[in-house]
C-alpha cells in the first residue's frame, strides 16, 4: 500500500487486464474483416456476433505437475452459465472434466501442441453438469507471462452453426463462402514490413509454415517491381483501414499466388504501429476467371465466324446476341441500342405463333426442337427468307440458343421437283391419251375395212383412209416432239442456217396445215426484207407449224389464225395472231416450260403432249433468238419470235 489510500494491484487483475487487451486486440482483428466483400456479410455478421459482445467462452490453462498434466486458472461467465457450473468449482480443476470423455485425449494433445508448436485450432465437446453435450471449436494460443506458460482458449458454442450447416446444405455456394472464410490468412506485419504474426493457414496456401514466415519482410515473397508498386498504392483512411488489394505472392514451391488483403494500423504501445489484416487466396478464381475468359473468347470466336447463322434468345424471344452470318441473312442489325429486337417480329405473320409455342415449350432436359420458318429480310426490298432452326435451352441462364439455315433455294428446288414431277405425272398421263387416240382410230378403221373389204363404198371407204392417215400423222407428230426434247436434253440440238425462200417455205406450212383439217382460216403475210431469210429450214418450218396448230387449237372453228413474217432491224420477226381465249395472267412464262399445258391434265381436250412451245423456244434459242406471249388487243393471243439475220 502507498500512501496508505492505493490498493495494491494483484496479480490477476494484471493477468485480466492483458487478456482484456488481447481479447480488444481480438476484436479489431474480427472487425476488419468487415470490410470484405458482400458475398462474406453473411459470415461476418456471425462473427461480430460471437465476439463483439464476449459471447465466446474463454479459458486459461497451465501446466501442472509432472509433464502432460494442465490446471484451469481462469474462465469467464460465459463457459460457466453454458456448463451449468459454479465458476470457483472449475478453477484448479483439470480441464479434461470439461470435455466429454471421447475428446479428452484430443485436447491434452492440443494443449501440448499449442505450447510446443504455436497456436492450434480444436473442435471438441463439453460436458455439462446435467450430462448433456455442447460441440463447441477453440483457438488454443500460447503465451508467456512473467515466466510462466500458459494457453488462452477462446471458443465459441457451435451447436448453432452445425444446426445452420444442416438446414442450409443445399446451399453449396453459401457453405463454400464459409469454408473459404473460415480459412483467411490472419497476419501482423510491423512498419518495417516484417511479418510478426501469420495464422497456420499460410501453410495450405503457400507450403510455408509459419515459423518460415515470422521475422521475414513481405518483400521476401513477392517481385522486386511489384511490392514497390504496391507500396505506392498502400493508402489508409481516417480510421487507419487500407481498401482491399490485390497482388502476387512467392509460394514456396517458387510458384505465385494471387491474393487479396485488407488491414488496419493497430497501435501496440510504445509507439509500436503493426497492421493486422487478412489475404484471401485468389489463386483459384483467377485461373477459373482466365480459363472462362478463354472459353467465351473461343465461343464467341466459334460463334461469330460459324457459316451458320446463330442468336441467342431471352425467355420472350427478345434477341439479345447474334452472330454476323444472322444478321447477313435478316439484313436486321442487333444491339444498337434501344429496345432489344424478338426474333419473331422478323418472321412471316404466319409462322411466329409456331415459334413462340415452341420457345415456350422448351426445357433443358429435352434435346432440341427443329422447326421451319421465314424470316423477312430486310433491305431494298423485303423478301422471304426460307428457314430451317434447331432451338434449344441454354442450362441456367433462362436464355435458348437458336441456329437456322438459309434454305431458301433447296425449298425452292423441291417446289420446282415437286412441280416437274407434277407436270411429268400430266404429261404421262396426256401422252398415254395421246397415243391411245390415234391408234384406237387406226385400229378401229381397220378392223371395219378388213370385215367390209369390197362392199364398203368408196366414199367412206376414202373418209377412212384418210382419217387413218391424219392419225398417222399425228402419232409421227408426237414422236417427232419426244425425238426434239431428247436432242434438246442432249444438248444436240444446233441449228444449221441456211440462205432459203421463205415465201416457199410458208406455202408448205400452210398447205400442211390445210391437210391437217383445221377449220379455221390462215393468212400468210411476208414483208419483202424477209422473203429470203437466213434459217435452219426444218426448224424454222417446225417453228411455225407448232404456232399456227397453237393457235388453231384455242381458237373458234370459224375464226382467222393470221402469219405475219416482218424485217425489224438485225432480225425476222414472226408473228402469229389468233382470237382464242389468251393466256391467263401469271402464265406468260410458264406456257413456254415443258410437259405445261394450259388446263388440268384431268380435263385435257386439246390435243397434244405440253411439247409445243417448250420445243418452239428451243428452235429460236438455238438460232440465238427469242420467242414470247402479248396479249393481243380485242382478245386473243400474240406469239412473236424474233431470229437474228446478221
Amino acid at each position: 500500500m502507498k500512501g496508505g489510500g492505493e490498493r495494491k494491484e494483484k496479480p490477476e487483475d494484471r493477468e485480466i487486464a492483458y487478456l482484456r487487451e488481447r481479447l480488444r486486440e481480438l476484436e479489431d482483428l474480427l472487425r476488419q474483416s468487415q470490410s470484405q466483400a458482400e458475398e462474406w456479410r453473411e459470415v461476418s455478421r456471425v462473427v461480430r456476433a460471437l465476439f463483439e459482445d464476449y459471447d465466446g467462452i474463454i479459458l486459461v490453462i497451465e501446466p501442472h505437475g509432472r509433464a502432460g498434466r494442465f490446471r484451469l486458472i481462469n474462465a469467464n461467465h460465459r463457459l460457466c452459465r453454458m456448463l451449468g457450473r459454479e465458476r470457483l468449482s472449475v478453477l484448479g480443476k483439470s480441464p479434461s472434466r470439461l470435455v466429454a470423455p471421447a475428446g479428452r485425449r484430443r485436447l491434452t494433445a492440443a494443449l501440448r501442441g499449442a505450447l510446443e508448436l504455436g497456436s492450434r485450432y480444436l473442435e471438441t465437446e463439453l460436458l455439462a453438469e446435467d450430462g448433456s453435450i455442447i460441440p463447441v471449436e477453440m483457438t488454443l494460443i500460447p503465451y508467456t507471462i512473467r515466466g510462466w506458460r500458459r494457453v488462452l482458449c477462446l471458443g465459441r458454442d457451435i451447436s448453432m452453426r452445425r444446426a445452420a450447416e444442416e438446414a442450409l446444405r443445399s446451399s453449396e455456394e453459401l457453405y463454400r463462402m464459409l469454408v473459404e472464410n473460415i480459412n483467411d490468412v490472419i497476419f501482423s506485419i510491423d512498419t518495417s514490413g516484417k511479418f510478426t504474426y501469420i495464422s497456420p493457414v499460410i501453410e495450405r496456401v503457400s507450403g510455408y509454415r509459419p515459423e518460415e514466415v515470422v521475422g521475414r519482410n513481405l518483400s521476401d515473397f513477392m517481385d522486386p517491381e511489384e511490392h514497390r508498386d504496391l507500396i505506392s498504392r498502400l493508402t489508409f483512411d481516417e480510421n487507419g483501414w487500407h481498401p482491399p488489394m490485390e497482388f502476387r505472392v512467392r509460394d514456396k514451391g517458387g510458384g505465385y499466388r494471387y491474393v487479396r488483403s485488407s488491414g488496419r494500423l493497430m497501435d501496440r504501445g510504445g509507439g509500436a504501429v503493426e497492421i493486422t489484416g487478412n489475404m484471401i487466396d485468389l489463386t483459384e478464381r483467377r485461373r477459373t476467371e482466365l480459363a472462362l475468359r478463354e472459353s467465351e473468347e473461343r465461343y464467341r470466336a466459334v460463334f461469330e465466324a460459324s457459316g451458320t447463322a446463330m442468336c441467342i434468345v431471352d425467355e420472350d424471344g427478345s434477341i439479345n446476341q447474334a452472330n454476323q452470318e444472322f444478321r447477313r441473312m435478316t439484313g436486321h442489325r442487333t444491339g444498337s441500342g434501344g429496345r432489344p429486337r424478338k426474333l419473331e417480329a422478323m418472321m412471316h405473320p404466319d409462322d411466329r405463333e409456331g415459334f413462340r409455342l415452341a420457345l415456350r415449350g422448351l426445357s433443358e432436359d429435352a434435346g432440341p426442337v427443329h422447326l421451319q420458318f421465314r424470316l423477312m429480310r430486310r433491305g431494298g426490298r423485303r423478301e422471304e427468307v426460307q428457314v430451317r432452326a434447331n432451338m434449344a435451352r441454354i442450362p441456367v441462364s433462362g436464355t435458348a440458343i437458336v441456329s437456322m439455315l438459309d434454305v431458301t433455294r433447296e425449298w425452292a428446288y423441291e417446289k420446282t421437283l415437286e412441280e416437274n414431277a407434277r407436270r411429268l405425272r400430266d404429261f404421262l398421263s396426256v401422252a398415254s391419251h395421246e397415243l391411245r387416240h390415234p391408234l384406237a382410230i387406226i385400229k378401229g378403221y381397220a378392223q371395219v375395212l378388213e370385215e367390209m373389204d369390197e362392199g364398203m363404198p368408196p366414199e367412206k371407204r376414202r373418209a377412212a383412209l384418210r382419217s387413218m392417215q391424219q392419225n398417222l400423222e399425228r402419232l409421227g407428230l408426237l414422236g417427232e416432239e419426244l425425238l426434239d426434247v431428247s436432242l434438246i436434253e442432249e444438248r444436240r440440238f444446233t441449228a444449221r442456217r441456211r440462205l432459203l425462200d421463205a415465201s416457199r417455205l410458208v406455202d408448205e406450212v400452210l398447205e400442211e396445215m390445210a391437210g391437217r383439217g383445221w377449220e379455221q382460216e390462215l393468212r400468210a403475210d411476208l414483208d419483202e426484207g424477209v422473203r429470203r431469210m437466213k434459217a435452219d429450214r426444218g426448224m424454222l418450218k417446225r417453228l411455225l407449224i407448232i404456232l399456227l396448230e397453237n393457235a388453231c387449237k384455242y381458237s373458234p372453228p370459224d375464226s382467222t389464225v393470221e402469219l405475219l413474217l416482218q424485217r425489224m432491224g438485225g432480225e425476222a420477226i414472226i408473228s402469229v395472231l389468233d382470237r382464242g381465249p389468251g393466256v391467263p395472267p401469271g402464265q406468260e412464262e410458264l406456257i413456254f416450260h415443258r410437259f405445261y399445258q394450259g388446263e388440268e391434265a384431268a380435263h385435257h381436250s386439246k390435243p397434244g403432249i405440253g411439247l409445243g412451245l417448250y420445243i418452239a423456244r428451243q428452235i429460236a434459242e438455238a438460232h440465238g433468238g427469242r420467242i414470247w406471249y402479248e396479249a393481243r388487243r380485242g382478245g386473243g393471243s400474240a406469239f412473236r419470235a424474233a431470229l437474228p439475220q446478221e
